[in-house]
């Protein structure tokens, strides 16, 4: 399937991506690193897609926008992203930046985000609730290949 993306930036260069892990201390695994180069670099989805989700209370939500390198729209970049200040809500996890970085988020200020230090490359899914993180996808691969078409919208 091939999303149409409105306001992706250009892909970063590996050199980018490098000097943004060390600006903002965030750690960008190899899997998402092609996903700003090949997908998206940040923008909003032409049409919704489902988020796949295991047990989440209200059932699935309609994933909207991605996060970018070097956006010019700071909706969309990761520096701005939800969990990106440093006093962001420490939940039952712990401080979420230390285990996720944000990959996108839903309708309702829900966000997905991809696991960088215990089940690396694992995508999960939070619907603003700090203890609530919900099983999405082994890899960002797998969650690409599991959304569906949200027809409500």
């Amino acid at each position: 399937m091939e999303l149409t993306w409105e306001s992706s930036q250009p892909p970063p260069t590996d050199a980018d991506l490098d000097r943004f892990e060390r600006t903002h201390g965030i750690r960008i695994i190899e899997d998402h690193r092609w996903f700003l180069k090949n997908v998206a670099n940040g923008g909003s989805l032409v049409q919704s897609y489902l988020i796949p989700t295991t047990d989440c209370p209200g059932g699935a939500s309609s994933w909207h926008s991605v996060y970018g390198i070097n956006h010019t729209e700071p909706i969309y970049d990761l520096a701005w992203a939800p969990g990106a200040e440093t006093d962001w809500e420490q939940g039952e996890e712990g401080d979420y930046l230390a285990r996720y970085v944000p990959l996108g988020s839903d309708d309702t200020g829900g966000v997905v985000l991809i696991d960088v230090a215990v089940n690396v490359g694992q995508v999960v899914y939070n619907p603003r609730d700090p203890y609530g993180f919900y099983y999405s996808a082994d890899s960002i691969h797998h969650f690409l290949d599991t959304l569906v078409l949200d027809d409500q919208e």
